[in-house]
């Protein structure tokens, strides 16, 4: 489901934004090319058909230099020869080339030139042009405008009722329920205007909420069944070999066997309390609480201290702080349990310490160690270097890696090849009792949990 913290945009939002962008694109274009039509008309049309004016004036007055002047509504003219004729005053002062009489004459332009029967002066209206623009420019203009806004919206709409019912089914998958699906959760008949699509995705919607419902009962089926089914034979097992050793009756390769079994039968209980928590979706039925990180390390240390008995390896731990954490328990002791029993594993002699420190717990041993490729992928199933620092075999980590993946604890490997490993897993959210803190700087808490 997408989160509310991301922008997010609706088909019906972009479909909103793409039809207005349209019209307003078409809308300006239409009236960019009114405009610069009109332009065209009042300035460069208007400007040659007044040079055409004064040279045809000109012509008349080389043939009849008595010749009356232009004189209609919307043009006038005047020349002014050597002798003075008389000029209105607004063009007495007027050099060559064009000038606007405004305000002496409103709407008007003014086009002087000397040519060699005298200099002409003709006077143009320009209200003429402008209610011309006006009636074949503006008007048209609304028309179309009008004409495009009325097609948009139809198109809007018609686009808006094809995606409705995508919408509404959009909504619907976001406000589903995982724990309550039915098959019949999705009908054509519930979406308003149903086409093609939507009859296709309501059927493959409602046969994926059947198939989710299905494998959420098997799983919980599983879980519950093999919660017992599989851990009373094991227990069984340990129990017989507790007893066993309890009579002490047993030649000394009788009870290496024994002791043998007795192991593998621990750490196939500890595997298969991983792997019902990796099955139970989102960790359902898991209790949650605060607890403290320090008793959980101790338990895992005494439950893990025979994998050392035989070994010349000391396992400690050292409580930098009370460390309090909000989660399941049990999801932490498997992690826990986990990294102690592989750093066991990889360590024939030195020291194996649990270091519960401010928002980590690190498991530090002084074992083979790992080369950078290996550290790589020390999180793949059935992989862990070896005495050699090549491949070894388990998923203990692949477990640890996984619980912290769906709890929110990361973890993190670091190691050298030769000295020793240091895994950590951090808690974002944490507590810590402050009579606990101990006089160990926080340089020192530092490079414990990055494993030197």
């Amino acid at each position: 489901m997408a989160s509310r913290d991301v922008q997010r945009r609706g088909v019906r939002r972009r479909l909103f934004f793409s039809f207005a962008l349209q019209a307003a694109a078409i809308s300006l274009a239409v009236i960019l090319g009114v405009a610069g039509t009109s332009w065209v008309l009042q300035e460069s049309l208007v400007e040659r058909a007044m040079f055409e004016e004064a040279d045809t004036l000109t012509e008349r007055l080389r043939s009849d230099p008595l010749a009356s002047m232009p004189h209609t509504a919307n043009l006038r003219g005047y020349v002014k020869r050597s002798g003075g004729d008389e000029l209105p005053s607004y063009l007495a002062a007027l050099d060559e080339g064009f000038h606007s009489l405004e305000p002496a004459v409103p709407g008007a332009i003014a086009f002087v030139t000397r040519r060699d029967v005298g200099t002409l002066y003709l006077v143009f209206q320009q209200q003429a042009v402008l209610s011309l623009s006006l009636l074949f420019g503006v008007v048209p203009l609304g028309i179309v405008l009008l004409t495009i806004y009325l097609i948009t919206w139809w198109t809007y709409r018609m686009s808006h009722s094809a995606v409705s019912p995508l919408v509404q089914l959009a909504r619907r998958v976001e406000n589903l329920n995982l724990n309550r699906l039915d098959e019949a959760e999705f009908q054509p008949e519930q979406f308003a205007n149903s086409h093609d699509e939507v009859y296709v995705l309501t059927s493959a919607l409602n046969q994926l909420g059947g198939r989710i419902q299905r494998f959420v009962e098997r799983e919980r089926n599983f879980t519950r069944d093999a919660s017992h089914e599989l851990r009373s034979p094991v227990t069984v097992i340990q129990m017989a070999a507790d007893m066993l050793l309890e009579e002490g009756e047993l030649e000394p390769y009788q009870e290496r066997t024994v002791r043998r079994i007795q192991n593998v039968a621990r750490d196939m209980q500890a595997l298969i309390e991983a792997l019902l928590m990796l099955a139970r979706e989102s960790g359902e039925g898991l209790a949650v609480k605060e607890f403290k990180v320090n008793a959980i390390v101790a338990d895992e240390l005494d439950r893990y201290g025979f994998l050392v008995r035989n070994k010349a390896v000391q396992l400690s731990q050292e409580d930098r702080v009370q460390l309090h954490v909000l989660g399941p328990p049990s999801v932490l002791a498997v992690m826990v349990g986990n990294l102690i029993r592989n750093a066991c594993a990889y360590t024939s002699d030195g020291e194996v310490k649990v270091i519960v420190g401010r928002g980590f717990v690190s498991v530090d041993d002084s074992g083979v160690g790992m080369s950078e490729d290996a550290v790589s992928r020390v999180f793949e199933p059935f992989y862990r270097a070896g005495r050699s620092g090549k491949g070894g075999h388990g998923v203990g980590l692949t477990i640890v890696k996984r619980l912290a993946d769906r709890f929110g604890w990361p973890v993190e490997i670091q190691s050298e090849l030769g000295v020793g490993t240091c895994a950590t897993v951090y808690f974002p959210e944490f507590t810590v009792d402050d009579e606990s803190e101990t006089a160990a700087p926080a340089a020192a808490q530092s490079e414990a949990a990055a494993g030197t």
